[in-house]
C-alpha cells in the first residue's frame, strides 16, 4: 500500500509534499516505549541497553541537542460506510492485540466507532484505518511546524497538540 496515507498526503495543496515515514531515531524508542506502556501497558519494542544509557543515573535526563524541532500535525477523514463492520473490525483487532482475551472482552471494550477505530490503528498503525472495513478515506491533510524545541515531555502530555496552537 506504500507510506501511511500517502495517496493523500501527496495531493496536499499546502505544501505539495509526501510524507515517507524514516526510520526513528534511537534516541526517541525508549520514550515511546514509556508512552506505549502508560497508555495500554505494554513495551512494543524490545531495546537494548547502551553504555551511552548506562552511565546516567536514573534521575539524570540525557541532554537534548539545541537543534530545532520539527513537528508534523496531521488530519485524515473517514467515511463510516458500515457501523457494524467497523465494529466488527475494531473487536477482531482488539483480539489481535490481546490474544488472551475473550470475544465479550473485545465486546465490551470496542463498543463505539471511535473505540473501534482506534482499535484497528492500535493494531496496525494508522495505515491499517485505510483498508478497515466499514471505513472509506476521504481526504487528508499535514502541516509542518519548525520551532526552537519541542519543550519538554510534561509540556508535551499536557497537551501534545498545543505547539500548533500557539504558532
Amino acid at each position: 500500500m506504500g507510506p501511511p496515507f500517502a495517496r493523500y498526503a501527496s495531493a496536499h495543496a499546502t505544501t505539495g509534499h509526501t510524507w515517507t515515514p524514516r526510520r526513528p531515531s534511537r534516541a526517541l524508542l525508549p520514550a515511546f516505549n514509556d508512552a506505549e506502556f502508560e497508555w495500554c501497558g505494554s513495551f512494543p519494542l524490545a531495546l537494548v541497553s547502551t553504555e551511552e544509557d548506562d552511565d546516567l543515573d536514573d534521575d539524570e535526563e540525557p541532554e537534548r541537542p539545541s537543534t530545532p524541532v520539527m513537528t508534523m500535525v496531521g488530519r485524515w477523514d473517514f467515511q463510516v460506510t458500515d457501523e457494524d463492520a467497523l465494529i466488527e473490525a475494531g473487536r477482531v483487532a482488539y483480539l489481535e492485540a490481546w490474544p488472551d482475551q475473550e470475544r465479550e472482552d473485545a465486546e465490551l471494550r470496542v463498543e463505539s466507532l471511535v473505540a473501534a477505530a482506534s482499535e484497528v490503528a492500535h493494531r496496525g498503525g494508522p495505515e491499517a484505518l485505510e483498508a478497515a472495513d466499514g471505513l472509506t478515506p476521504v481526504r487528508a491533510a499535514f502541516e509542518f511546524v519548525l520551532h526552537d524545541d519541542g519543550g519538554d515531555d510534561e509540556e508535551f502530555d499536557d497537551d501534545p497538540f498545543g505547539i500548533v496552537r500557539e504558532a
